[in-house]
């Protein structure tokens, strides 16, 4: 026996709407929305479902939430600060009792929760078990700005790992090759791109990495194009053999010359956070090494 989750929104003009676990997971880390409810409140049901053979059997729970989405149609489907504000802790005895937790604990369950209807539930059912009840118009799923992504079935993870660690066996032989044997590398790798039709693709895909990688060492022998001055910020465990990044700072600049002013200058700005956990960590690079980052900060040390 397992169990698995199902999401439902309840339209306001009665139709049922399938909300796939890809979407919701999407939503909850802000990767996807539901644009087609921009700017309105949803009922949303949580189904809880017991399961044989992978198959739905029994309906254990449902449970309604309000979703609230903004113009975007993103929205935020769980506050954990309200969750851990709304336990049950034990409450100190005295005779004076304060009632307003409680109020505010029942104010902030109406607007997140509603109850589920026993007519609600025998849509659920026919939704579900549509063999089960009555004839019912289907329960179209959502649309969602994310791309569905296509299933992968084991052979395929099996060649994508195959794949992977071809790729950064490639990247080993070429990490420490210099300027002049990058060149000559790309130049034999596009050569044989020509020379063999089938393995073609493979060979001008690694020969232009090694024409990109020759072109980073010219950027740092010769300072010219764009540069990024950062300074990241690192916690350390106890043994200091792992570290997170609780933040990362990066500024675009005109040249070589000038980010290295600006990551002394990031530097000098950060230096206060330095700890016998934490360190700051200056960088310099070119504007080909850059890629774009989304860093949610772990920690708040200011």
């Amino acid at each position: 026996m397992t169990i698995s989750v199902r999401w439902y929104l309840l339209e306001e003009g009665g139709s049922l709407r399938h909300v796939p676990m890809r979407v919701v997971s999407g939503i909850y880390r802000g990767t996807d929305a539901l644009p087609d409810y921009a700017g309105t409140t949803q009922r949303a049901i949580e189904v809880v479902l017991e399961n044989e053979d992978g198959k739905p059997v029994r309906m254990l729970d449902a449970r309604g939430r309000f979703w609230t989405f903004d113009a975007k149609g993103e929205t935020e489907l769980d506050d954990v600060n309200l969750w851990f504000r709304d336990l049950d802790l034990p409450k100190p005895r005295g005779k004076v009792v304060n009632l307003r937790p409680q109020i505010e604990k029942r104010q902030r369950r109406a607007r997140r929760f509603w109850d589920v209807t026993a007519e609600d539930l025998d849509r659920l059912t026919a939704a579900i078990w549509p063999w089960a009840g009555e004839t019912r118009e289907p329960v179209r799923a959502v649309r969602s700005t994310a791309p569905k992504v296509p299933p992968l079935p084991r052979e395929g993870q099996r060649a994508r790992d195959t794949i992977l660690s071809s790729i950064t066996d490639i990247s080993l032989a070429m990490e420490h090759l210099t300027e002049t044997a990058l060149k000559g590398l790309a130049y034999e790798l596009r050569r044989c791109a020509r020379l063999y039709v089938s393995e073609g693709p493979y060979c001008e895909a690694a020969g232009a990495e090694a024409e990109r990688r020759r072109e980073i060492r010219a950027r740092y022998r010769t300072g010219r194009g764009a540069w990024y001055a950062s300074v990241r910020v690192m916690h350390w465990d106890e043994a200091r053999h792992e570290a997170r990044e609780i933040d990362y700072v990066e500024e675009r600049c005109a040249s070589k010359d000038a980010a290295i002013d600006k990551a002394r200058a990031l530097l000098a700005e950060h230096a206060h956070r330095f700890a016998p956990d934490r360190t700051v960590e200056p960088e310099v690079f070119s504007e080909l090494e850059w890629s774009p980052l989304k860093l949610k900060a772990e920690d708040q040390d200011d």
